[in-house]
């Protein structure tokens, strides 16, 4: 039985419940409902064990790398990852930490890293930590090298926005590309925007419209093919083809999260801002940047899923801020709007609960990908046989169910030719 799959639907409900409390609460009783949610998700987080297929290649990775002062240039670049990752884990096993123990180190630094960013919006933390539980908990729970990828970048803009040393922003932000290949979509145009915010840039109507535009014409636009063309002029290896193939390599128009992304452009082209604050205006860019990358990949919805797991979270939170900046002396119109944007959220993110708890426990995915929970308390040979048993879960679904969607995907692709 799935069980951990059913504590996850669980945290999922529990948080959604935490949020629709602390809408009316004083500050006090947030506090509590946002420090309660907080220890739960994060307890939840770090208890998975050898979790999803990716521990065929994750596992074997860490246990056959070198400790740190054993680590070579070649066996950096030998290794299918990011050069970041491979010496995160070698320093890690060179404490003789395991697996688990790896995966809760990155639980950490992701979860304090998130910690850091809502205590930036304390008015928002727990309906923060609920769309960013159930929008990324791909990354939460199986996307190790991601986690970390958003986890520097969290750190980054957590320091920019606090005034703290633009060198120390720069560095951190750098730092969590050599994690996640990713991370270069969304870092380098923050560090460039980042020097606008000593001024107080107005967006003109005729961007929001430039941006509708480019939306529009994208959906029609066949981008997979520019991809294969931009990668036919580069030497890229097989899992970088693979990686594209994946990712640009199917596309889908309809998807139910175009109406959290249609709501956030609404309200930044509508309503008022004038706001200076180093705060406001940090995650406005980081909103207008994620806009941007929406706008031209939205079709491509495997891309977009993982380039939002850096900026969903504050593009949200920032409209809902902008919505409740708006309501100051203004008219019962504008208080409506702020709540409907909130039960949208809540709305949302009941939509995507329901159907992991009738469907995903059932479905081949599950099925087939390991997913049983397991705890530190098991002894030495109950643990080597569910390590055993879930790495063969891992293997079946890597080289059936996941070839599969591998190969349909790059069907579109062809690299023969350079």
């Amino acid at each position: 039985m799935p069980s951990y799959i059913y504590i996850v639907i669980f945290t999922e409900i529990f948080l959604v419940c935490a949020t629709i409390l602390s809408l009316p609460c004083n500050d006090k009783s947030k506090n509590l409902i946002f420090q309660i949610s907080f220890a739960l998700t994060f307890f939840v987080v770090a208890i998975k064990y050898y979790f999803s297929s990716d521990i065929s290649t994750y596992v074997p990775h860490y246990e056959n790398l070198s400790s740190l002062p054993h680590l070579t240039i070649k066996e950096i670049k030998e290794c299918h990852f990011e050069p970041g990752y491979t010496i995160f884990c070698s320093i890690i096993k060179t404490f003789g930490f395991s697996f688990w123990m790896m995966t809760a180190t990155i639980t950490i630094l992701l979860m304090h890293s998130l910690y850091g960013l809502l205590k930036l919006v304390p008015q928002y933390r727990t309906i923060g930590l609920m769309i960013f539980f159930i929008i990324g908990w791909d990354l939460l729970l199986q996307q190790y090298r991601q986690a970390l990828a958003v986890a520097f970048f969290f750190y980054a803009i957590a320091n920019f926005a606090n005034g703290k040393s633009p060198v120390k922003t720069l560095a951190l932000s750098l730092i969590s590309c050599f994690f996640h290949n990713s991370a270069i979509f969304l870092v380098l145009p923050f560090i460039i925007c980042s020097g606008l915010c000593t001024t107080t840039p107005r967006i003109k109507r005729s961007a929001f419209v430039l941006l509708f535009i480019i939306f529009i014409v994208s959906l029609f636009t066949n981008l997979g093919w520019i991809v294969e063309q931009f990668a036919k002029s580069m030497d890229l290896s097989a899992t970088e083809k693979y990686s594209l193939s994946y990712h640009f390599g199917t596309s889908k128009v309809t998807q139910s999260i175009i109406l959290l992304y249609l709501s956030i452009y609404l309200i930044l082209s509508i309503l008022h801002e004038d706001r200076t604050d180093r705060i406001t205006l940090t995650f406005r860019f980081i909103t207008y940047i994620g806009l941007a990358y929406i706008a031209l990949f939205y079709k491509y919805h495997l891309f977009t899923n993982r380039f939002s797991n850096y900026f969903a979270i504050i593009a949200l939170l920032y409209s809902l801020d902008l919505l409740r900046y708006n309501l100051k002396g203004k008219h019962v119109n504008c208080k409506l709007a702020y709540q409907f944007l909130s039960l949208m959220i809540i709305f949302f993110s009941v939509y995507k609960v329901l159907p992991q708890a009738l469907i995903l426990p059932e479905s081949v995915l599950y099925k087939n990908t390991p997913t049983v929970l397991s705890t530190i308390f098991l002894n030495e040979s109950e643990t080597k046989r569910l390590q055993q048993e879930q790495m063969e879960k891992a293997a079946y679904f890597w080289n059936n169910e996941l070839s599969g969607m591998y190969d349909n995907s790059a069907k579109s692709f062809n690299f023969s030719n350079k």
